[in-house]
């Protein structure tokens, strides 16, 4: 009877561990506008009901669970997702199918996103056809555990997946004294269909935040004011990236206008770092005055520190590479690449400067 007792808790255990919609036979049925709360925490693959030839060039299967959804009216829906909380903040990745529930063979692939990061976002889903049951596969990016909310809609919520900047904005962007300041022009009927600008900020590789939001300036009759600016001042060293979306009033698309970038460097409070001695030796293999560039990057390459084209005065010219004006903040890893006259790289050089203030090439 004790053995019975305990087989019963184990398997009741396992049950409550596991998500509600884990196998497609269970899929969550979404409503129009009715978000749901769920979860890849528990969930497994249930793999005769998965196609990998054709998703697997988009992603891998973790952790996946079900939904399914129709519409009463043919048109363009979205799916928002929001809310997101990760335990490796990776995010969730996504499957849209038109198809027979686990009869593979009829699935039609109409969205395969490989990663959806920790922002809430929406994924247009053009042309749906009604009455015809969808599904969705959600999966855990990278077997992340992931809690989130998921919507079928009929207006997107968040920001799109993969936005096009439209670059409509004439816009000053400058750093200065730790403070990011914007200063744009909207004209005509873009401005005629906005009601509000949103300005996201994004540090490294972080999530994009929310940092301002301005209202559209209308006149006694309505007329749109063109101009509008922004300021932000840095606390941290990084590289940082803004962008500036219009959120048509319409039908409340947002619509990336435009993005800036900028790498903000901070001097140490009090710094003994030796002067470096001894720069990096490049010898050029180019003819005589074939043209050529030089990139230096931090290690990572991610961060163009400095760039010098010029003309080679025949084969086996030395150049000297001074990574001091870097290295007094910090950076002591380095890339620099070697490009010829079409802008093929034609070497590629990674190199540190150690304690001593040598340059060691790796």
């Amino acid at each position: 009877m004790k053995w019975a007792v305990l087989l019963a808790m184990v398997v009741s255990l396992t049950a409550s561990g596991q998500v509600a919609n884990n196998n497609i036979e269970n899929r969550l049925k979404l409503g129009l506008n009715k978000p749901l709360q769920s979860s890849t925490d528990g969930a497994d693959v249930q793999w005769k009901c998965v196609n990998k030839a054709l998703t697997n060039k988009c992603l891998v299967h973790h952790n996946d669970q079900w939904f399914t959804f129709s519409v009463d009216k043919d048109g363009d829906y979205y799916i928002n997702i929001a809310s997101q909380t990760c335990r490796d903040s990776k995010g969730i990745q996504m499957i849209v199918i038109e198809g027979n529930p686990c009869q593979t063979s009829t699935y039609r692939i109409m969205e395969c996103i490989s990663q959806i990061r920790l922002e809430d976002v929406f994924v247009v889903l053009p042309k749906l056809k009604a009455s015809v049951p969808y599904l969705i596969n959600v999966d855990g990016f990278l077997g992340d555990h992931c809690g989130f909310e998921i919507e079928l809609a009929d207006k997107p919520k968040g920001l799109p997946r993969d936005p096009v900047i439209l670059d409509t904005l004439e816009i000053d962007s400058r750093l200065e004294n730790k403070v990011v300041s914007m200063k744009w022009t909207v004209h005509g009927e873009i401005a005629k269909d906005l009601s509000v600008f949103r300005i996201f900020r994004q540090k490294g590789r972080g999530t994009l935040e929310l940092a301002e939001e301005i209202g559209v300036g209308r006149n006694a009759i309505g007329t749109a004011s063109n101009n509008y600016r922004f300021a932000d001042t840095l606390r941290t060293a990084g590289a940082y990236k803004y962008e500036i979306y219009g959120i048509r009033e319409s039908d409340n698309m947002p619509m990336l206008l435009s993005q800036s970038r900028f790498n903000f460097y901070q001097k140490p409070v009090v710094t003994e770092e030796k002067p470096v001695t001894k720069a990096l030796a490049v010898r050029l293999k180019f003819s005589e005055k074939e043209q050529f560039t030089l990139r230096l990057y931090n290690y990572d390459g991610d961060k163009l520190l400095w760039t010098h084209s010029g003309e080679s005065q025949g084969a086996g010219e030395l150049f000297m590479i001074d990574p001091q004006p870097y290295v007094q903040y910090g950076l002591r890893k380095f890339q620099l690449l070697v490009l010829d006259s079409d802008g093929k790289t034609v070497e590629e050089i990674y190199f540190r400067v150690d304690s001593n203030n040598s340059i060691i090439r790796e």
